[in-house]
């Protein structure tokens, strides 16, 4: 998972600069700092059994830095460009991994809700968002790609939505 973050972090913003034209983003120090150590305290206190409140804690914050660092990137400027729209997609689902990491901490949803956001939308996104995009550059191809990608999204959604239900309090 960290090194999704700083791989994801480099890369997105690099490859949305070099295929968009006037494409700026942001990048504050804060959110640049914490943006790796706070998934491994999220995962670490989670893993170690810590208490709820401080997995909890850990991984709401990471949720909301990393869906800041999310809207630094403007994703919206992509356009419709369906190879960098699938690598900003991809990484979206780290705040929407940690977002019911912390909430089934808290016995609010499922754990396996912020293992299958992780697994499925995060890493089978990012993995199928970044091959493609590695494959045709460094093959000299076009970096263009069908809509396809399109297809992902809503699946993985689905999934999503259909694990969230609340947990059944005695």
């Amino acid at each position: 998972m960290t090194l999704v973050t700083i791989i994801a972090g480099r890369v997105t913003p690099m490859f949305t600069a070099n295929a968009v034209p006037g494409y700026a983003f942001r990048r504050w120090s804060a959110i640049k700092a914490l943006a790796v150590p706070l998934p491994l305290l999220a995962f670490a206190y989670n893993a170690l059994g810590a208490s709820a409140w401080l997995v909890g804690s850990a991984a709401g914050a990471t949720a909301v830095v990393h869906g800041i660092r999310l809207a630094e990137w403007r994703s919206w400027q992509v356009g419709r460009r369906p190879i960098l729209a699938i690598l900003h997609a991809a990484y979206a689902w780290v705040p929407l991994s940690f977002a019911p990491l912390a909430l089934s901490a808290l016995g609010f949803v499922p754990h396996s809700i912020a293992l299958h956001a992780l697994a499925v939308g995060l890493l089978g996104g990012g993995i199928i968002a970044m091959i493609t995009r590695t494959a045709l550059g460094h093959t000299s191809r076009r970096l263009v790609a069908g809509s396809t990608y399109c297809l992902l999204l809503p699946r993985d959604r689905r999934r999503y939505s259909a694990r969230f239900r609340p947990v059944a309090r005695e």
